[in-house]
């Protein structure tokens, strides 16, 4: 874990952002190119609110096998390379940064995380998981309970992309029941990904099926930490403050606790009238 300067933003329990999916170590995935965009993108995710970042770069077998050895490497390099710029400031309140990995679904996926091959969310017993976008793999159900009798708790990453998911609420509903948490793009909700992802967005969360809402930030460009005061923003014009800050804060820091994250099903605004996407 390391630190450095950030600003506050919520105003629910511990008031920072927590993004616990993030591709901002360098060099090793498709997310930041070098040590420069590393700086960039972390400058905006102070200027932002963000107060924890669980870097999660890409594990895909025999594509990006970022191992817990190389991302604890990777740490330490940023740690090293921090400690210069922040001896002058000895009271400053940081961004912590914890190891993780974006996990692609593989049957040998939970023997890894068990034997500490691949890494867990900041060092607990959640585990974030990717499936494929276009269809839902055979062994998928297999997969999750392995990973639960393994003694890990699946986080699954961007759900508003699975159109086979988004479809099938009974199938959603299955796999809360079995334990499975759902993590929500932020750039998903403001529209960056398109009108037909963000509609999947604002239906899941709507209907209580989103736990996190985080950046996946890849760059300093379009996917990047703002989007989660902006989409923050946004779900704010819409529901009860207290709601949307536990998908941005406070079951970020649940997680960081080994904590289990508490279920929401956000209270829409007084009097507030959208469109008819949300009235279906």
């Amino acid at each position: 874990m390391i630190s450095c300067k950030t600003q506050r933003y919520c105003n629910n329990g511990r008031d920072f952002f927590v993004d616990i999916h993030s591709h901002i170590l360098p060099g090793i995935d498709d997310g930041a190119r070098d040590w420069t965009m590393f700086d960039d993108m972390l400058e905006t995710a102070e200027n932002s609110g963000v107060g924890c970042i669980i870097a999660t770069p890409h594990y895909i077998s025999e594509s990006y096998e970022n191992t817990s050895e190389i991302v604890e490497k990777c740490i330490d390099g940023l740690r090293s390379r921090r400690t210069a710029a922040v001896e002058s400031e000895p009271d400053f309140n940081g961004v912590l940064i914890y190891p993780g990995a974006e996990i692609f679904i593989d049957p040998g996926v939970p023997q890894k995380l068990k034997s500490g091959i691949v890494p867990t969310l900041a060092k607990t017993s959640f585990a974030l998981v990717e499936l494929p976008c276009s269809f839902l793999p055979p062994h998928a159900d297999d997969f999750f309970y392995d990973l639960q009798i393994s003694g890990f708790r699946p986080v699954l990453a961007h759900p508003e992309r699975y159109s086979y998911l988004v479809d099938n609420e009974k199938y959603i509903n299955e796999l809360m029941n079995r334990g499975v948490f759902f993590q929500i793009n932020s750039a998903a909700i403001i529209g960056i990904n398109g009108k037909s992802v963000q509609n999947a967005a604002l239906k899941l969360i709507k209907n209580g099926f989103c736990h996190y809402v985080a950046s996946d930030s890849h760059s300093s460009g379009t996917r990047n930490f703002h989007t989660l005061k902006k989409a923050f923003d946004f779900l704010c014009t819409i529901y009860e403050l207290d709601d949307i800050s536990r998908f941005f804060c406070s079951n970020g820091w649940r997680l960081i606790d080994n904590k289990e994250p508490e279920f929401i099903m956000p209270r829409r605004k007084k009097k507030f009238f959208w469109t008819s996407f949300l009235k279906r």
